[in-house]
C-alpha cells in the first residue's frame, strides 16, 4: 500500500510539473523573433490581415494567432512552418520543479566587422568632438540593436502557470572608446566583438558594464499579459521603422499591459527615459563640468521625470481581412519629478489635458488590408502638430506661424510558398515633415536663456557608461521613425525562410532623401516670406535655416539634400542544434554627407557572426 501511495504521489507531482510547464505561456518573444515573422507570412499567404503589429508578444498571444489559421487549408510547406512555430512556442524548460521550471542558457558569440572606409569624413560637435562617418555602433547597418556581446548568459524562469522572468548578462565591449571617442567601432578596417580585443590589440578598459540589455518579468493568463522591465518595442507594420515606435533602440525600460481576443487588442504602455536636464543644459552651454558627450557618473545627481505614455487599440474587420489601429501617445516631462496622474488614465484622451508645459501629444492611425491571398496593403499616418481651424494659422508666404508636423507611410507585403519555404517581399514609402518629433524649447537654462533649449520632443536618450571614455554618454534616438524628421524613404526587401526556420536569406534596397533637419534642429517658426516658406514647408529641406544644438555650423554648411543608397543581403543558418551562423553585407553610398554639398562618402560593410550555444 505504501508503495502504491508513493507511486501515486510521484505521479501527482510529475503531473503537476507537466501542468505548470504546459500552461505557462507567458514567455515573451521579441520584436524580431522568427516565430512572429513566420506567422505573419502565413497570415498573408492565407488571406488574413497581419497579426497584431504591437510587439513584443507572449507565447499565449502567438498561440492565439496560430489558432486563427485553418490548419487544414494550409499546403504542406505552410503546415511544416505552422508545426515548427507551435513546437517553438511550447518548448520545454530544461530544469523542472513542482511549481516552477528554469532555463540557464549561454552563448559564445564571435563577430567580425569589416568595412572599407575607416577614415570617414568628420563633423565637429559643440564639444569639439569629431564624429566620423561609419564609425560608431549606430553608424553600421548592422547596428547596436543587432550586435551580439562576446558572451551572453540568460536565466529564464517559469513560475506556476502565470509568471515568466528573463535576465541576461552580457560580457562584451563597450559602445564607446577613447578619450575623444577616437576609437569607435569601425575606426579600423577590421574590428571584432572579442572581449577586450575590438581592434585585435588588448584594451582592458573596453569592458561594457551596462548590462543587462534585456531583463523583465511577465505575468499573464488567457488573453492578457503584463510586462515590466527592459526589452525592445515595435508598433507597426513598417520594415525600416514605424511612425509611433520603431525597433531602432537596443532596449527600452517600460511597463506594458495588453489584452487581446480574436477581433480586438488593447495595449497600455509607459516607457521611461533620462530627463534632458541631466545633459542638454550643459551641452548647450559648452560647459567643461559635464556635456552631452561625457558626464562623470557622480555629476550631477539625476533628476527630472520623462516618460512616454500611450494607449493603442486594434480591431479586426471584414472577415479578418482588415485591421484598423489607433494610437494616442503622450511624452510627459517634469523637471521637479511631479506628475499629473490624469496622464496615467489608460482610457483618457490625453490631448484634452491641456498641460502643454508638461506634455506633447501625438495621434497615429494605421491600417492593413489583405484583398486577396498573398497580398497585404498597409499604411500609417501620425499627427504631431496641426493648426487648429479658427484659432491657429498655417504658415504661408505672407504669414509666419508654428510649423505643422506629421508623417505618413504606405506599403505592400506579399508572401507565398516557394520550394520548402515561404518567400516574402515588401515595398514601402515613408515621408516625415521637417519638424516631426521636434518641439520648441520651453525651459530656461541656468543662465535664464531659453533659445535652443530642449523642448518636449520625441528624441530620447540611453545612458551609457564607458571606462574607456571615463564618462557617461547619452546616445540619442528618435522614438518614432528610425530616420526621424525631414525624410523621404523608399525601401524594397525580399527574402525566403525555410519551413523549419533554420535557414533564411533576405536582400534589401533603400533610397533616402534626407533634408537638413535632424534630432538637434531647433524648432522655429517659418513663413512670412516666399523664401522662408519655400525652404521649410516640405521635406526634404535644402538648407538649415535655424540653429542646431549639436552641430554649431549647421546653419552655414548644410546647403544640400543628403541622398543615401543602401543595398544589402543577410543570411542566417542553424548549422546544428548548438551552432548558428550569420553573414551580412551592405554597400552604403551617401551623396552630400551631412547635407554638405560635394561631400560624398561610401562604405562596404561586412559582418560575419558565429554563435555557439550551451
Amino acid at each position: 500500500m505504501k508503495r502504491l501511495l508513493t507511486i501515486v504521489s510521484i505521479a501527482i507531482i510529475f503531473a503537476g510539473i507537466l501542468f505548470a510547464k504546459a500552461d505557462n505561456l507567458q514567455r515573451i518573444f521579441g520584436t524580431s523573433c522568427d516565430e512572429y515573422q513566420a506567422i505573419k507570412y502565413l497570415y498573408i499567404s492565407q488571406g488574413h490581415s497581419l497579426p497584431s503589429t504591437t510587439g513584443p508578444w507572449s507565447a499565449d498571444e502567438l498561440m492565439k494567432m496560430l489558432g486563427i489559421l485553418d490548419y487544414q487549408a494550409l499546403n504542406q510547406v505552410e503546415k511544416n512552418t505552422y508545426d515548427t512555430v507551435l513546437s517553438n512556442l511550447t518548448k520545454d524548460a530544461r530544469i523542472e520543479r513542482e511549481d516552477a521550471a528554469f532555463n540557464f542558457n549561454s552563448t559564445l558569440n564571435l563577430e567580425l566587422y569589416l568595412h572599407t572606409n575607416a577614415d570617414g569624413y568628420a563633423r565637429t560637435t559643440v564639444q569639439g568632438v569629431e564624429e566620423k562617418a561609419f564609425q560608431g555602433v549606430d553608424q553600421w547597418i548592422y547596428s547596436a540593436k543587432d550586435q551580439k556581446s562576446f558572451y551572453n548568459i540568460e536565466w529564464e524562469s517559469f513560475i506556476y502557470q502565470s509568471i515568466y522572468t528573463n535576465f541576461q548578462m552580457d560580457l562584451g565591449n563597450s559602445w564607446h572608446a577613447g578619450d575623444d571617442y577616437e576609437r569607435e567601432l569601425g575606426y579600423e578596417n577590421l574590428n571584432t566583438n572579442i572581449l577586450f580585443f575590438r581592434s585585435l590589440t588588448p584594451e582592458l578598459a573596453l569592458f561594457d558594464a551596462n548590462f543587462p540589455h534585456k531583463a523583465f518579468a511577465s505575468v499573464g493568463g488567457n488573453g492578457w499579459n503584463l510586462q515590466i522591465g527592459r526589452d525592445r518595442l515595435s508598433w507597426g507594420a513598417g520594415e525600416v521603422g514605424n511612425l509611433t515606435i520603431s525597433d531602432n533602440m537596443p532596449w527600452q525600460d517600460f511597463f506594458r499591459a495588453t489584452t487581446y481576443t480574436k477581433h480586438f487588442k488593447y495595449t497600455f504602455l509607459t516607457s521611461f527615459y533620462t530627463h534632458p536636464i541631466n545633459y542638454w543644459d550643459n551641452q548647450y552651454e559648452g560647459s567643461d563640468t559635464g556635456t552631452w558627450h561625457g558626464q562623470h557618473q557622480d555629476y550631477p545627481a539625476l533628476h527630472g521625470l520623462r516618460m512616454y505614455i500611450a494607449h493603442r487599440f486594434e480591431g479586426r474587420f471584414l472577415n479578418d481581412r482588415l485591421t484598423v489601429t489607433g494610437t494616442e501617445g503622450l511624452m510627459y516631462m517634469s523637471e521637479d519629478n511631479t506628475i499629473d496622474f490624469r496622464a496615467l488614465n489608460p482610457m483618457n484622451f490625453n490631448h484634452n489635458n491641456y498641460i502643454a508645459n508638461n506634455s506633447n501629444s501625438t495621434l497615429a492611425f494605421e491600417f492593413d488590408y489583405t484583398p486577396i491571398k498573398g497580398l497585404n496593403l498597409f499604411g500609417q499616418v501620425i499627427i504631431d502638430e496641426i493648426a487648429f481651424p479658427g484659432i491657429e494659422d498655417n504658415p504661408s508666404p505672407t504669414e509666419s506661424s508654428t510649423p505643422p508636423a506629421s508623417g505618413f507611410m504606405l506599403g505592400a507585403k506579399s508572401a507565398f510558398t516557394v520550394g520548402d519555404g515561404l518567400f516574402h517581399i515588401t515595398g514601402e514609402f515613408a515621408k516625415t515633415s521637417p519638424y516631426l518629433y521636434l518641439r520648441d524649447g520651453i525651459y530656461e537654462n541656468s543662465h535664464g536663456v531659453d533659445d535652443g533649449m530642449y523642448g518636449i520632443d520625441y528624441v530620447v536618450a540611453l545612458r551609457d557608461w564607458s571606462s574607456s571614455v571615463g564618462d557617461i554618454t547619452y546616445n540619442n534616438y528618435f522614438l518614432g521613425y528610425t530616420y526621424g524628421c525631414d525624410a523621404l524613404v523608399g525601401n524594397l526587401k525580399a527574402g525566403w525562410t525555410r519551413s523549419d526556420l533554420k535557414f533564411s536569406v533576405e536582400g534589401s534596397l533603400l533610397f533616402m532623401a534626407h533634408g537638413t533637419h535632424d534630432a538637434w534642429t531647433q524648432w522655429d517658426w517659418y513663413g512670412g516670406s516666399q523664401e522662408s516658406y519655400d525652404v521649410n514647408h516640405t521635406s526634404p529641406t535644402p538648407s538649415h535655416t535655424t540653429n542646431n544644438n549639436k552641430y554649431p555650423n549647421a546653419k552655414v554648411v548644410r546647403n544640400s539634400i543628403q541622398y543615401t543608397t543602401i543595398c544589402g543581403i543577410n543570411a542566417n543558418y542553424a548549422v546544428t542544434r548548438y551552432l548558428d551562423a550569420m553573414v551580412q553585407a551592405d554597400y552604403v553610398n551617401i551623396v552630400n554627407y551631412g547635407n554638405e554639398s560635394g561631400i560624398n562618402q561610401d562604405d562596404f560593410q561586412t559582418v560575419v557572426s558565429l554563435t555557439l550555444k550551451f
